[in-house]
């Protein structure tokens, strides 16, 4: 008895023993759940604040953003942020699809993400008018797609470019379908977006039913026979359509046959371009019997094809009646002699031409005298310039320019050739001689003699219209030259501006077109860059300055000229008060030449622009000038790029910035100004009311220099553009984050 309840006790025992386990295991439980619930609770709101944080971070960037839009009437690269952070993104497109002042965006090198976000404002956006993005190789057809997709939603664009985008053939389609719908779009530029043959197939079937295109673009895209003969049947039904380009595209001549059938029809292209497409005769002879019958058509591009006598033949024939064409190219053909000839019976009898473009066809002396005849007696043209660009077997196609003795319409003349004979000047000589509407002549030759210029000199002393004259050339007389033509010019009195840039002119040309100088008192501009004049030739120059009281702006880039010529230079300046613009960039002035510019400025009270870009003129240049800008009170912009100023020269140009009142424009890249530089511009930048353009790249100066320019723009209001991107130990995110909120254009590139 005593056993069971002992038995009992144990079994009640170990009862109680599981049932207090029990107890406790489900209070252990509790607890930790209940503490568990706490710090999720806690984790809970902890994130909460997070995402209201993130949320307030991502409105003030939409703010900021709405804030540089709002002042905006065109969107560029440096004003939309790249693919760095989608935040920003977001944000630029969030305020711009609200903007309603901005009504074009023009922006470069973007990838799909950037253009996705764009097409996402534009969805929205009620304002833009035209759509630019260019040499977006990385856009991809998702980029395409997602635009075609805001254009279905869009009622305000109206011109659309995407020149060198790679859309590819889905981006071109889903464009197409957008097209059937759209009633806005007027203009599409889609050159070289890799569209191939099944792109232009879905174009061509959109542009049936599209009823609002008026200009498209579609050339140097790779389409083929194909995609060529779906286009052709547009120009069969479509009656928007006025320009249509379609250069480089592979048609051949097969397509150009049934396109030429296409153009018996259709009664509203006016221009057409179909260069580059491997044309031969055949195609150009259906093209002209087209233009029998078509009267719409005013411009036809048909250079770069394989048309020979026998296609020009045919044109020609119908140039002799055709009344609306006015300007044609066959340029880069195969005419020859033979088709000249042919071309010049049809110019004889035509009426309406005023520009033909027949340049690099291997046509000689004999036909291209005659053809200047039938220039002479074509009646009153509309052309106001002439540009003739000779090929490598025409040197004498200067006799051309018979026909401008006797045109009255013609007021400037190009002329670029190889290497003229004596016959070619003396012919252009005596055009000018006998005309007396031309006021500019700009001549290119590389290789041209004493005896040639002489003869164009000559007339230059008893010529009372040209106003303006430009010689480029590559000379090994140089000096000749130019000696010849500055004995003309002591006798001229009508030319006002001069540009010279013979290469070899060295310091004997430029001695004798000072002495001209001193006499001249018609002469306003004069550039003589690139000629390796050196010290003793800007001397003379100086010289003459002292005394001349007409020239307003002299340029004499990459001259040689060094210190010596400078200090020369500086001191006519000191006396000079009619030259308005000076341009001495790379001439190696150093230091020392810089130093006497300074003590020139200091007086000079005419000058407004100068450009001392890349000369080395180092920290005691710059400190120099520096003192002299803030006495200065008429340069209004001055480069000095590329002089190594460093810190030093960066420091006492911002002292000078916070005194002077007129400079707008100051260019200041390279110059490894530093961090220290870039703080002290900042603090003149608060001061400062009238700059306008800053160019600070290259100059190393770190995230506290870009903080500190852009903490100053919070006081500063009339600065517009900035240019701080590359070389400046600063990523083009840090940049974008800095100024997002300022009225300003930091530069597209990227860091």
């Amino acid at each position: 008895m005593e056993y069971e309840i002992a038995k009992l006790n144990k079994k009640d025992m170990k009862k109680q023993f599981i049932l207090l386990g029990l107890f406790l295991l489900a209070s252990s439980f509790t607890v930790s759940q209940v503490r568990g619930q706490e710090v999720q609770k806690k984790m809970h709101w902890k994130g909460c604040a997070d995402k209201v944080t993130k949320r307030e971070t991502y409105l003030n960037l939409v703010k900021a953003y709405a804030k540089k839009f709002r002042n905006l009437t065109e969107l560029c690269n440096g004003q939309w942020p790249d693919s760095t952070d989608a935040r920003y993104l977001r944000a630029a497109a969030e305020a711009l699809a609200y903007n309603q002042t901005i009504i074009k965006i023009e922006l470069a090198y973007r990838d799909s993400a950037c253009v996705i976000a764009l097409a996402k404002a534009l969805e929205k956006n009620r304002t833009i008018r035209e759509l630019v993005v260019l040499l977006s190789t990385e856009m991809g057809s998702t980029g395409a797609i997602a635009l075609a997709k805001a254009l279905e939603k869009n009622r305000t664009i109206i011109n659309i470019n995407l020149i060198c985008s790679y859309i590819g053939s889905e981006g071109a389609a889903a464009l197409a379908t957008t097209l059937e719908k759209n009633r806005t779009i007027r203009e599409l530029a889609l050159r070289a977006t890799k569209m191939g043959s099944t792109g232009a197939i879905a174009l061509a079937k959109a542009l049936k039913k599209n009823s609002t295109i008026t200009n498209i673009d579609l050339s140097c895209n790779d389409i083929g026979s194909e995609g060529a003969a779906a286009l052709v049947t547009v120009l069969e039904k479509n009656r928007t359509i006025r320009e249509m380009q379609l250069g480089g595209i592979k048609m051949g001549s097969t397509e150009a046959i049934a396109l030429a059938k296409a153009l018996k029809k259709n009664s509203t292209i006016t221009k057409i371009d179909l260069s580059g497409n491997g044309i031969d005769s055949e195609g150009a002879i259906a093209l002209a019997k087209a233009l029998e019958k078509n009267n719409t058509i005013t411009n036809i591009d048909l250079s770069d094809n394989d048309i020979d006598y026998e296609g020009v033949a045919a044109l020609a024939k119908v140039l002799e009646k055709n009344s609306t064409i006015m300007e044609i190219s066959l340029n880069n053909n195969r005419i020859g002699s033979a088709g000249a000839v042919a071309l010049t019976k049809a110019l004889e009898k035509n009426r309406t031409i005023t520009k033909i473009d027949l340049s690099w066809n291997g046509i000689d002396y004999v036909e291209a005298a005659t053809l200047a005849k039938a220039l002479d007696d074509t009646i009153p043209c509309k052309k106001e310039c002439i540009y003739l660009t000779y090929d490598k077997t025409m040197y004498n196609g200067i006799h051309l320019t018979k026909s401008l003795e006797k045109n009255s319409t013609i007021t400037k003349i190009y002329l670029k050739t190889n290497k003229p004979g004596l016959e070619d000047i003396a012919a252009l000589a005596n055009a000018l001689h006998k005309n007396s509407t031309i006021t500019e002549v700009y001549l290119s030759c590389y290789d041209i003699d004493y005896e040639e210029i002489s003869t164009l000199a000559n007339i230059l002393k008893k010529n009372s219209i040209i106003t303006e004259i430009s010689l480029y050339g590559r000379n090994k007389i140089g000096s000749a030259v130019a000696s010849a033509l500055a004995e003309a010019l002591e006798k001229n009195s009508t030319i006002t501006k001069i540009k010279l840039r013979l290469k070899d002119m060295d310091c004997v040309g430029a001695v004798a077109l000072a002495k001209a100088l001193e006499k001249n008192s018609t002469i306003t501009k004069i550039d003589l860059c690139y000629n390796n004049i050196g010290s003793a030739g800007v001397v003379a120059l100086a010289k003459a300055l002292e005394k001349n009281s007409t020239i307003m702006e002299i340029r004499l880039n990459y001259n040689n000229i060094g210190s010596t010529g400078v200090v020369a230079l500086a001191k006519a300046l000191e006396k000079n008060s009619t030259v308005m613009k000076i341009s001495l960039m790379h001439n190696r002035i150093d230091s020392v030449g810089a130093v006497a510019l300074a003590k020139a400025l200091e007086k000079n009270s005419t000058i407004t622009k100068i450009n001392l870009n890349r000369n080395g003129i180092g920290p005691e240049g710059a400190v120099a000038l520096a003192a002299a800008l803030e006495k200065n009170s008429t340069i209004t912009k001055i480069g000095l790029g590329g002089n190594n100023i460093g810190s030093t020269g960066g420091v006492a140009l911002a002292m000078a910035l916070e005194k002077n009142s007129t400079i707008t424009k100051i260019r200041l890249n390279g110059n490894n100004i530093g961090s220290t530089g870039a703080v002290a511009l900042a603090k003149a930048l608060e001061k400062n009311s009238t700059i306008t353009n800053i160019n600070l790249i290259v100059n190393h100066i770190g995230s506290a220099g870009a903080a500190a320019l852009a903490k100053a723009l919070d006081k500063n209001s009339t600065i517009t553009e900035i240019n701080l991107v590359g070389g400046n130990n600063v990523t083009y995110k840090e940049l974008t984050a800095l100024f997002i909120d300022k009225h300003i254009i930091i530069d597209g590139g990227k860091d």
